[in-house]
């Protein structure tokens, strides 16, 4: 939990102060985008597919919390270095 803790921090300290070329309209753009497209996958597996609760039926609170804060953070900072000029090939 620790560890956890120290990613979310770390990960949200490096996407705020290393942005540099979103705007804070994108920042909310990503995190909606992030948060919206795991919830409706994850209830896509969820319940239609019933690929989760193995064990047990209960909502595992430590995974929201990663959705909300780790993966969006993470996603952040992937599209701020993605070189949207250079080309492909």
């Amino acid at each position: 939990m620790i560890g956890f803790v120290l990613a979310i921090i770390t990960f949200n300290l490096i996407a705020f102060t290393i942005n540099k070329k979103l705007t804070k309209n994108q920042f909310v753009h990503i995190w909606m985008f992030t948060i919206v497209l795991q919830m409706a996958f994850d209830i896509f597996l969820g319940y239609y597919h019933e690929a989760y609760w193995y064990f047990e039926w209960e909502i595992n609170w430590g995974y929201f919390f990663a959705i909300l804060l780790l993966i969006a953070p993470v996603n952040i900072i992937f599209l701020n270095f993605y070189p949207y000029q250079s080309l492909i090939i």
